[in-house]
């Protein structure tokens, strides 16, 4: 009895540092595509040219998420890394242009995204994980 009931609480221990190895890795994962996005979103507001490097960089994050990730966030960031290519065709915008964005909220379209994330993470629960599978 003790052989077992020592081995299932090593069990559970073990999913458990999993799921917060995996939480702490996908939280990492949204960060870095937030960060760079935003700063690839900035630069086609003011900028003409288009930056490949940072575009490459995300489709790579994205291409992450689609292993490790709802498929629906991998789609919201996708949806918003080809509106930053559509940005650049626009004109640039003046610095009071921004000042307007950033006062009716024009400035945040990452919101949805951040919302998905933060719903995937909130679901990952040892609850929600009692019953994965071992590999």
């Amino acid at each position: 009895m003790t052989f077992a009931a020592a081995w299932v609480t090593q069990r559970q221990q073990a999913n458990l540092q999993w799921l917060l190895q995996e939480k702490t890795r996908r939280q990492e994962l949204y960060q870095q595509f937030s960060e760079e996005a935003s700063k690839s979103y900035v630069d086609a507001l003011i900028h003409d040219e288009t930056v490949l490097a940072p575009l490459v960089s995300l489709y790579a994050l994205i291409n992450r998420m689609r292993v490790v990730s709802d498929p629906r966030i991998a789609e919201r960031a996708d949806k918003f890394v080809r509106m930053i290519l559509d940005t650049y065709v626009l004109p640039n915008k003046t610095l009071p242009e921004l000042r307007s964005m950033i006062e009716s909220g024009a400035l945040d379209p990452l919101r949805d995204f951040s919302e998905m994330c933060r719903e995937e993470l909130s679901a990952l629960t040892p609850v929600n994980f009692s019953n994965r599978q071992t590999m």
